[in-house]
């Protein structure tokens, strides 16, 4: 998923098998940058940043507008696949 005003960054959603919901990954320039699980409930969602890049010479390094418009954009988007397991 492109992010309107944001051509850099890309939202990925998939299922994985270490977790039991949904997963939204964010690349910036095709590098994984970080993924947001919602295992804990869609108030409980957590970040986590990948410390491992496939070109070495690559530095997460973004606005603070730019990394909070995509934030707030993944996980909006990612709650949409919130499954009620009870």
């Amino acid at each position: 998923m492109k992010i309107d005003g944001f051509p850099n960054f890309e939202i990925f959603f998939f299922s994985g098998v270490d977790y039991e919901q949904m997963t939204a990954q964010v690349e910036y320039r095709s590098e994984q940058v970080f993924q947001i699980t919602m295992d804990e409930g869609i108030e409980n969602m957590k970040v986590v940043f990948f410390t491992q890049y496939v070109n070495s010479d690559f530095k997460p390094e973004f606005s603070m507008s730019a990394l909070m418009a995509v934030l707030n954009t993944a996980s909006k988007s990612l709650s949409e696949y919130w499954v009620d397991e009870q």
